[in-house]
């Protein structure tokens, strides 16, 4: 016998009109509960689209210093280096990866930072391996430029040599510069450079990266992950020598600065005290990325989905997988016991597409070449909902000796279940009990009548009548009537 755990039944008024339910747009994408590689961003409407994140650089253990240049926040990531002088902006539109690239026009000093004691480049730092990587975009190319500064002092006994790592444009080309920077292994002077074979080009992004690697002493510098010059910081210049390695002193202050006198942008900064092998050179890293909604709860079962349509858009090779799943009951929290479908947005499902609870989720896929994005700005779920059954009509109780027989008109609607007897002996409050056919609510199928016997003669009851359809959605409370059994209805 069906028993229902609660005795709230919702007002139903006959067949459902198709309803929607609108993702993104005005609301912001509020119901998404899952994000992976996917973000949020200004559309051309003014309103949020989803598209895929950048992939730039977080923090990990190797991470000594880092800058995104992201909406006008020049801080450290790492926490080892502390913001001393900021002289610079930030441009949305000539970014690499996140939200900005910094602006750089001649400063004399544009931005200054003091290493912590926790640094490569703090002082008394002693190390081995660390790689130095950056976004340029130059825009004038003059002598003199410096993309990268850093100065500190080593002493040795009484002699104090200056320390410094400087990375400038000469003749149109990077020079790397590292001055006592590496200390021999008996101590004294040393003094190591690097230039790029290809000259520069201006108003053009490039990745460059200069490492070193501690086991073999090699210096290597490359752009776009392609080698330019590479350099052995041994006693015989060769591989196979005596290792020079990074000696931080402790001398004085250590300072550094980036970007002095540079005319251009600069984006995604990154020191890390290991060899980086694979450099992150694409937005996206041909990597997917999903956005999945919370599980919507379509008020009843059996209710029709049907169709999901999107506003979306796949330049170049870029595309979306939409899915949805569905079902009548709920596995867990925003966790449905069924799987994904998927689905092309503005078809229509067939009419057999139906449950109570339905979720949507969105597959973001880049382009071979990990450099665009797809973009979704919409979504809107088109459902019917499946309402309860109109109340029976015409119910009537005639009392017998301890027994109401009660008769209703049958409710005209096509998937009817059936019917459902509360009855009790206070208005309203429908919790009687000791019939023969048992305790409210009776369920006596798709009879439209029934008669309760078992009843206590000279007492009043009162009597509701529910219908049900074919998946267990409870329709209203018909209108209450009463009837007192007596023994007076006992035949000769």
């Amino acid at each position: 016998m069906f028993i229902p755990v609660f005795f709230l039944i919702l007002l139903c008024t006959g067949i459902g009109a198709e309803e929607s339910i609108v993702l993104g747009d005005a609301d912001r994408w509020r119901d998404l509960i899952s994000w992976t590689r996917v973000i949020q961003q200004t559309g051309w409407k003014g309103t949020d689209d989803l598209v895929l994140r950048d992939e730039e650089y977080h923090v990990g253990t190797a991470t000594d210093f880092l800058l995104h240049f992201n909406s006008g926040n020049f801080t450290d990531f790492s926490g080892k280096y502390m913001l001393t002088e900021s002289r610079i902006s930030t441009n949305e539109n000539y970014k690499v990866f996140g939200q900005g690239a910094g602006v750089f026009q001649r400063e004399e000093i544009a931005l200054s930072y003091e290493p912590s004691p926790l640094s490569l480049l703090g002082p008394g730092s002693v190390f081995r391996d660390f790689t130095i990587e950056f976004w340029l975009y130059p825009a004038i190319l003059e002598d003199g430029e410096t993309i990268l500064l850093w100065e500190g002092n080593r002493q040795e006994g009484s002699t104090i040599f200056s320390q410094a790592i400087r990375c400038s444009i000469e003749e149109r080309r990077i020079l790397w510069q590292f001055d006592n920077f590496f200390r021999p292994s008996g101590g004294g002077p040393s003094e190591f450079s690097v230039t790029a074979t290809a000259t520069l080009i201006p108003r053009r992004w490039r990745h460059h990266m200069i490492r070193f690697d501690s086991s073999t002493g090699l210096l290597e510098y490359r752009v776009n992950d392609i080698p330019e010059a590479i350099l052995y910081i041994t006693d015989s210049g060769r591989e196979g020598g005596s290792v020079y390695l990074p000696v931080i002193g402790s001398t004085g202050k250590n300072s550094l600065n980036i970007g002095s006198g540079f005319t251009g942008f600069l984006d995604e900064m990154r020191i890390s005290s290991r060899i980086v092998d694979s450099p992150q050179l694409t937005r996206y890293r041909n990597r997917a990325g999903s956005a999945i909604t919370r599980v919507f709860d379509l008020t009843y079962n059996n209710s029709r989905l049907i169709s999901i349509n999107s506003e979306f858009s796949t330049p170049g090779d870029t595309d979306v997988a939409f899915y949805y799943r569905m079902a009548d009951t709920m596995k867990g929290w925003n966790n449905l016991p069924s799987s994904w479908k998927i689905f092309t947005p503005g078809d229509e499902f067939l009419p057999t597409t139906r449950g109570r609870y339905m979720q949507v989720r969105m597959d973001f896929l880049p382009d071979g070449s990990g450099s665009q994005s797809p973009v979704v700005s919409q979504c809107t779920i088109r459902y019917e909902p499946d309402l309860p059954p109109h109340p029976p009509a015409s119910v009537r109780a005639v009392p017998g000796d301890g027994s109401v027989s009660l008769n209703w008109q049958a409710v005209p609607e096509h998937d009817i279940g059936g019917y459902l007897i509360f009855y009790g002996k206070v208005p309203g409050q429908y919790f009687g009990t000791g019939t023969d056919a048992g305790d409210s609510p009776i369920d006596v199928g798709n009879r439209t009548s029934f008669s309760l016997t078992g009843l206590e003669n000279g007492s009043l009851y009162y009597f509701t009548v529910v219908a049900y359809d074919s998946t267990r959605n409870l329709g209203d409370f018909s209108r209450e009537i009463s009837a007192r059994p007596s023994e007076v209805y006992r035949g000769d």
